[in-house]
């Protein structure tokens, strides 16, 4: 069996995070994010009625001190198999860039809660 080319533009960080996926076909569902990096992200929810193409808003929770704070973002389904969904982001902005930055490179990621941010 012959594997895809890789086409990513960005490395992927192993980072585990708590995500809402909203969808007119999907409805809403919660999920833990397996990898991450600048242009997507996989996430380990397998939804049956998703396929390549189909549009999501990807929700993150991400914890800072006492709160939970709520950051949406555009994405598009790549690919879905046994071990997730495979998410590009689509048209994100500069405060997006740096969530995504901020949580590929906590500074003291070893001594964080999942989905957190240092403070």
């Amino acid at each position: 069996m012959k594997h895809p080319i890789e086409q990513r533009w960005n490395f992927r960080k192993p980072v585990t995070t708590e995500v809402i996926l909203h969808s007119p076909r999907l409805g809403v569902a919660r999920t833990n994010t397996r990898d991450l990096s600048y242009g997507g992200m996989r996430v380990d929810a397998r939804p049956a009625n998703l396929g390549p193409n189909n549009g999501v808003r990807v929700t993150f929770l991400v914890r800072h001190d006492a709160e939970t704070l709520h950051h949406s973002v555009d994405a598009r389904v790549i690919h879905t198999g046994s071990h997730g969904c495979g998410l590009m982001f689509v048209d994100f902005d500069r405060d997006t860039f740096m969530l995504l930055h901020a949580l590929m490179f906590a500074e003291d990621g070893a001594n964080q809660q999942p989905g957190s941010l240092a403070a």
